[in-house]
């Protein structure tokens, strides 16, 4: 755990197949790495003590976290960070328009590289395209009763657009949206777009004490 604000700690792991994690990297595996949160989340309870008031995911994890509050609904303030909302849009940008067709015959053998330079290749196969085609987040924002949610998207976001982040706060009951002027989709073009990242996302927790959400 690693401080995060006076008063919190923040807690941050890699998906399995991800980053220092163990296991095989899949493009898809949304309720597979739903499931790894819950686990941490029960992790923190139970055997670190930790009361867990928050959950923070970006990009794929922005949707996960809201797929998260769809099916627990048990950690009180919930944080998507540019998540995508319509799942069917991006597929054929990244791999080309004949990658249905070409994964339907056999997993693709995809190129990937880490933050740490380190280079390996992963599959891409028929089962998880149809698990991204078919994910309805508006189903999923519906379902959120009880967890509060903010949404975090820029507005120069050309990996995952910001009409994405509106309608995937429009579809959450009492959902907020902050939207950072200028800022691509991993908040790098600036120090000041992160700041402004970092800065509603504690405003966020602030507002969760001060009105007894947490």
């Amino acid at each position: 755990m690693h401080p995060l604000h006076p008063g919190y700690n923040s807690f941050r792991f890699d998906f399995s197949g991800n980053g220092d994690s163990e296991g095989t990297f899949r493009f898809a595996n949304y309720w597979g790495e739903v499931a790894e949160i819950h686990a941490a989340k029960q992790h923190l309870q139970q055997h670190e003590g930790q009361a867990v008031i928050g959950l923070l995911g970006h990009s794929k994890a922005g949707g996960e976290v809201v797929l998260y509050a769809s099916s627990y609904d048990d950690i009180p303030l919930v944080i998507n960070v540019a998540g995508r909302f319509w799942m069917d849009r991006g597929v054929t940008m990244r791999f080309g328009e004949d990658i249905f067709e070409r994964a339907a015959a056999a997993p693709v053998e995809m190129p990937a590289q880490r933050d740490d330079g380190h280079t390996f290749t992963w599959l891409l196969t028929k089962e998880d395209l149809d698990e991204r085609m078919n994910l309805d987040m508006a189903a999923a924002a519906a379902g959120i009763k009880r967890s509060k949610v903010l949404t975090i998207h820029g507005t120069a976001d050309s990996v995952i657009p910001i009409d994405d982040g509106r309608q995937m706060a429009e579809s959450i009951a009492g959902s907020s949206l902050v939207e950072v002027e200028g800022a691509d989709h991993n908040f790098r073009a600036s120090e000041q777009v992160l700041q402004q990242l970092i800065a509603a996302v504690l405003g966020f927790l602030q507002e969760g004490k001060a009105k007894g959400w947490v």
